[in-house]
C-alpha cells in the first residue's frame, strides 16, 4: 500500500526495492490507496491470502491501517515515505533501503496501541498546539520544507493557540492544570526528541482520562480521530511489526541516553 499523497510516496524510487524482494521469493501485489477507506477495504477483502502489509507513508496513513491489521492479524512492514516518520524511528528504520533490508530479513516483534474513544494509534495524540501545528500544514509546503515544515507551522499555530483547562484523571491519581498542548504518547518519538525543562509536566500512566475546557480536537499521529472528554489506554503486544534485528538493543541503549 503506498500513499501518493505523502511527502516522498510520488517520486520515492521504490522500484528497486521491490524488485529486491521478488528476487528474495517475496510476492508483492501494489495498490495506490487514495485513502484510509480504500485500504481497510482491499485488506479486508484479500487478508486470507497475506502473510503481511507493507505500508509506504507517513505517519498518519500507517496509523489508519492498525484496526484492520489487528483484526485480521496481520503483520506490518513499513516504508518510511512521510515528513517525521517517529513510527519508522521508534522501530529503528531510518530510511527506505533499510526498510527493504528489514522485510527481506523477517524480523518480527509485537508493539503496543494506544487507544483514544475507540480509536487506535501507534506514536501520539495531542491537543491544543499540536493540532493547530497539524493545521498550519499543507501537503506542498511539507514536500518543499521536509522536516522544517513543522518548525513554520509551529509559529504559526503559536500565534493561535490559547491556553486551556485541562482536568487529569492518571489511574487512580488525578490533577489539573492549564495548557495550551497535550500529549499521550505510546511511541518514543514526537516530531522528534525533546528535554525535559521547567514548565514541561510528565507523568506515565496506564489509563488517562481527559477532560478540557473549552472542548477540543484530538489528533491521532497527525490525524483527527476524536475530541475531548477523552479517555486513553494502552493494549500491550497488540500488533506484529517487521523491525531491524538489533532493534531491540539500539532501542535500548536510546532510552538510557546513550
Amino acid at each position: 500500500m503506498v500513499n501518493p499523497k505523502s511527502r516522498n510516496g510520488a517520486e520515492a524510487d521504490i522500484d528497486s526495492g521491490l524488485a529486491r524482494l521478488r528476487a528474495d521469493g517475496i510476492e508483492v501485489e501494489i495498490l495506490h490507496s487514495e485513502g484510509p477507506e480504500e485500504t481497510e477495504a482491499v485488506i479486508r477483502q484479500s487478508h486470507k491470502n497475506l502473510d503481511l502489509v507493507i505500508v509506504g507513508g507517513g505517519d498518519g496513513t500507517i496509523s489508519s491501517t492498525a484496526r484492520v491489521l489487528k483484526e485480521c492479524q496481520l503483520a506490518l512492514a513499513i516504508l518510511p515515505l512521510g515528513t517525521a516518520n517517529d513510527l519508522a524511528r521508534s522501530l529503528g528504520i531510518v530510511d527506505l533501503e533499510q526498510a527493504f533490508d528489514v522485510i527481506i530479513g523477517n524480523h518480527r516483534q509485537l508493539i503496543d496501541l494506544g487507544v483514544v474513544n475507540g480509536h487506535y494509534f501507534f506514536n501520539v495524540a495531542n491537543m491544543g498546539l499540536g493540532v493547530k501545528v497539524t493545521e498550519a500544514q499543507d501537503s506542498e509546503i511539507k514536500k518543499r520544507w521536509g522536516v522544517l515544515s513543522y518548525l513554520r507551522a509551529f509559529f504559526i499555530a503559536l500565534r493561535r493557540t490559547q491556553k486551556f483547562r485541562v482536568n487529569l484523571a492518571l489511574d487512580e491519581e488525578r490533577c489539573q492544570m492549564r495548557s495550551i498542548q497535550l500529549a499521550v504518547g505510546n511511541g518514543r518519538y514526537y516530531g522528534g526528541k525533546h528535554h525535559l525543562t521547567e514548565g514541561i509536566f510528565n507523568a506515565s500512566a496506564q489509563r488517562i482520562e481527559v477532560e478540557t475546557k473549552p472542548r477540543l480536537q484530538i489528533h491521532a499521529d497527525g490525524e483527527p480521530v476524536a475530541e475531548t472528554p477523552a479517555t486513553f489506554s494502552v493494549i500491550p503486544r497488540a500488533l506484529e511489526v517487521l523491525v531491524p534485528r538489533n532493534s531491540e538493543e539500539l532501542l535500548s541503549r536510546k532510552e538510557r541516553g546513550q
